[in-house]
């Protein structure tokens, strides 16, 4: 009898460990989302994603592969939105990088496998999005992260797209540009805009001190963190760390590709919380 009580504990003792907890496990979540693209003729910006990799040690561990390739549409992934990529139960360790394998044609043609990633238009046609010659079909975000006995981490992965598409001899090529935040230790920006008489509004997001009026020159904004598109009146920016931002406001072209600064707003963002704000375009921006 003895014996059999000592077997019980110890069993229990195991179903204990493999618990809603995961006990001597951890947990591991990632998601994905995006910054806008700015051209009006980009209706959508679909990425194929085949598997998502994790590096430990000197090996990569493969997280999850895609029996049936996920197709996203980065452009509906804006304004803190964001897909579910991986949330499973893991070893506990230190992890990093990251790696999403990705589908794309070749930017010189020849052997298309469907589905692949691709930009939809405006006028209901796709084209193909490439990548650079010898760039490898996947996404490598250089983070690092450990995980203990029931510990968890939770990642976002930022794609910006207005930084990583452009048009090369008339084909879309897709660089990609793109940061990982702790998702927790983040908070959102949801603002509200009144007396706004510009068309296509965009809002960027800087640590202050970093936005140049070179950057709405180009129109390329390369030192902005994140950006959003003012639509029916608001606009939300998320996945922001938090500490003070720099909101600047600018009107773009049809193309995108040059700006018109409309003034800026500081704001300071809390983690895991929504800041809430009205802007004023005709009386509260500063110059």
């Amino acid at each position: 009898m003895k014996t059999m009580r000592i077997v019980l504990v110890a069993l229990l003792a195991v179903l204990m460990g493999c618990g809603e907890e995961g006990g001597n496990k951890g947990f591991l979540r990632l998601a994905i989302t995006d910054a806008p693209a700015d051209a009006d003729e980009i209706e959508g910006v679909n990425l194929v994603i085949t598997k998502v990799e994790v590096r430990k040690g000197e090996a990569w561990k493969s997280l999850k592969i895609f029996s049936q390739p996920v197709v996203i549409n980065l452009l509906e992934m804006t304004g803190g939105r964001a897909y579910e990529l991986v949330n499973q139960i893991i070893e506990p360790g230190t992890y990093g990088p990251v790696r999403i394998g990705l589908r794309f044609s070749s930017a010189q043609g020849g052997l298309v496998i469907n589905p692949h990633s691709s930009v939809s238009l405006t006028d209901g046609s796709q084209q193909s999005l490439a990548l650079p010659d010898g760039i490898p079909a996947e996404l490598v975000v250089e983070t690092s992260f450990s995980i203990g006995a029931g510990g968890r981490a939770d990642y976002t992965l930022d794609v910006d797209v207005r930084k990583s598409l452009t048009q090369v001899d008339g084909q879309y090529v897709f660089r990609p540009v793109l940061r990982a935040v702790e998702t927790p230790r983040t908070g959102l920006i949801n603002g509200r805009v009144i007396n706004n008489q510009a068309s296509k509004v965009l809002v960027l997001a800087y640590t202050p001190g970093q936005y140049a009026v070179a950057e709405t020159t180009d129109g390329l904004f390369p030192n902005a963190i994140t950006s959003g598109r003012v639509q029916r009146g608001g606009f939300a920016l998320g996945f922001l760390p938090p500490g003070a931002y720099e909101l600047v406001f600018v009107q773009l072209s049809a193309s995108g590709t040059s700006a018109a600064f409309l003034g800026r707003k500081t704001v300071t963002v809390s983690a895991n919380e929504t800041t809430s704000l009205e802007v004023d375009m005709a009386n509260g921006l500063q110059p």
